[in-house]
């Protein structure tokens, strides 16, 4: 921090804060959106507590629960966050599935106790298969991709949850609803700790709760991101870091501006 405003008290300039910024090497941010940077904590693991925010919402908007069987489709930083709170939370069977084999072996890493291709298999069939037919409790879309929330729908088993917890783009593929989704009767959560939404235990749980429970789960390293980092690039090479975010999906699932 280089200066504080006048009414700031519990932060001075010099101190070692971290929060969810905008890519540039100044922010102007409200004392009360960032934290203290843990003593001995790298600024490189504080770049997780905003991914852990998401995955932690989303966990629990899928109500995962102790003996729970469930699936996390796409195995982004948040995916693989969310894998490791559904461990903590008791989780019996956690089910990964990506199309990055590289992304799959750290969803091993991390916990889950099946990885599935999306390329090489038909996920959805092959989560019912290995439930004795029946299905996750819940399931967890972050990738972003139809073909995926589809599979998602068909993994799940009567009267389950499945959380959306992406931002979807570009291709617009049908979703078919007529199938496992209307049949199955599930129940379909929009998952989005921001903006000023509720909580859906409010008022018990509010955004700053989620915060600084997922800010404890990276302090505490209850959850591992380290392995998540692939490159580090400075911020006037920021061009060829999405350049290479965009060519290589394979190389990890973090890549770091060093300001």
């Amino acid at each position: 921090m280089i200066e504080a405003g006048s009414a700031v008290t519990e932060y001075r300039p010099g101190d070692k804060v971290h929060g969810e910024m905008a890519h540039r090497p100044t922010n102007a941010i409200r004392a009360a959106n960032i934290f203290p940077l843990k003593p001995g904590m790298s600024p490189e693991l504080a770049v997780f507590t905003d991914p852990a925010i998401f995955a932690l919402g989303a966990i629990h908007d899928a109500q995962v629960k102790v003996g729970d069987a469930i699936a996390v489709f796409g195995m982004g930083a948040l995916g693989l966050i969310a894998i490791q709170i559904a461990r903590l939370n008791g989780a019996l069977q956690v089910f990964a599935v990506d199309r990055i084999p590289e992304r799959l072996e750290l969803a091993r890493q991390f916990g889950a106790d099946v990885a599935l291709n999306a390329t090489a298999c038909d996920p959805a069939l092959e989560i019912k298969l290995l439930t004795d037919k029946k299905g996750v409790d819940a399931a967890i879309d972050i990738s972003g991709a139809y073909g995926a929330l589809q599979a998602a729908i068909r993994s799940v088993h009567p009267g389950g949850i499945l959380v959306s917890a992406s931002y979807f783009k570009g291709d617009r593929s049908p979703l078919d609803l007529g199938a496992e989704w209307h049949h199955n009767r599930l129940t379909l959560v929009g998952s989005m700790p921001v903006w000023g939404m509720l909580h859906r235990c409010h008022p018990m749980w509010d955004l700053n709760r989620l915060r600084r429970t997922a800010l404890w789960l990276v302090e505490s390293g209850k959850v591992e991101v380290a392995p998540m980092i692939a490159r580090r690039y400075r911020y006037e090479q920021a061009i060829e870091a999405y350049r290479f975010i965009h060519d290589h999906p394979e190389e990890g699932a973090k890549t770091l501006l060093v300001y």
